[in-house]
C-alpha cells in the first residue's frame, strides 16, 4: 500500500501509543472470537499501548451461533 509501508518514511517519527478494536465490527458485524481478543490485549500490554474498545453495537448481533463476547467479560 503506498503511503502506509515504514520504508518509505511514513511512519518514521510516530509512536503508536494506542490501540482500538470496534467489536462487532461495522457494517458486517463481523465479532472478534474470544483468543482474538485475548491475543490483541497481550499484544497491546507488551507494546504498552492503550486499549479503546468501541462495542456500541453489542445489541446488534443477532446471530446466537456467533458467541459475541465483551472485552469486559475476559478472563484477566
Amino acid at each position: 500500500m503506498d503511503g502506509f509501508s515504514s520504508s518509505n518514511g511514513w511512519f518514521q517519527g510516530v509512536k503508536v501509543k494506542g490501540l482500538i478494536l470496534i467489536n462487532p465490527q461495522n457494517p458486517l458485524g463481523d465479532v472478534y472470537s474470544v483468543e482474538e481478543l485475548q491475543e490483541y490485549l497481550v499484544f497491546a500490554k507488551r507494546h504498552k499501548l492503550h486499549v479503546i474498545v468501541d462495542e456500541v453495537y453489542m445489541l446488534s448481533v443477532f446471530e446466537e451461533s456467533v458467541g459475541y463476547r465483551s472485552v469486559l467479560s475476559l478472563e484477566r
